[in-house]
């Protein structure tokens, strides 16, 4: 949904957060070790 909006942002001319690959992988990882995490019971490192 926050994609689409940018996307539409941008579309319009108007200022967009574009995400490129490298800050969406870190993203991905990071919610992942957060589902872990709490899988787990324990701190997860995202790195």
């Amino acid at each position: 949904m926050i994609e689409c909006r940018e996307l539409l942002m941008r579309i319009a001319g108007k200022p967009a957060r574009i995400i490129d690959f490298d800050e969406g992988l870190e993203i991905e990882r990071t919610v992942h070790a957060m589902a872990r995490s709490f899988q787990e019971q324990r701190w997860m490192d995202v790195r």
